[in-house]
């Protein structure tokens, strides 16, 4: 994953900030999304 690659440069440095921003289609289910919401709802437990 790209956070693992740039997080461990940032180790290397000791210094650097990972921000990982989310959406709400985790948290509300609407039909005919499922695909998306489900990755939506990994996102957000990560």
């Amino acid at each position: 994953m790209l956070i693992h690659k740039i997080g461990s440069r940032m180790v290397m440095r000791e210094r650097g900030r990972i921000l990982v921003t989310r959406s709400i289609a985790g948290d509300m289910p609407r039909a005919y999304q499922l695909m998306y919401n489900s990755t939506k709802v990994f996102v957000n437990d990560f």
